[in-house]
């Protein structure tokens, strides 16, 4: 992720607002497909070394999302992953 990136990351929601109200439909149009920036924390996979990731929430919680979004970013940061779906 670049560093604009990583900072709009960081900011806090009222300044992400602020960006994406000065962007037109198909730049604020890109937001969707940086997870990252969208995701709640307890969407985003633990920290450290693990094995099992389990996300034991209601309907609407997003967990489909953020394991779909885990494998993208596996096999896009680990060229030598096995991945089955």
């Amino acid at each position: 992720m670049n560093a604009v990136l990583r900072w709009l990351e960081e900011a806090p929601p009222s300044a992400r607002q602020r960006i994406a109200d000065a962007l037109d439909d198909a730049e604020r149009a890109e937001f969707d497909f940086h997870w990252a920036l969208n995701a709640r924390d307890a969407q985003l996979p633990p920290i450290g070394d693990w094995r099992i990731w389990l996300i034991m929430a209601g309907r609407g919680f997003g967990k489909t999302r953020a394991g779909a979004e885990w494998v993208r970013i596996v096999a896009e940061t680990h060229s030598e992953a096995r991945i089955a779906l």
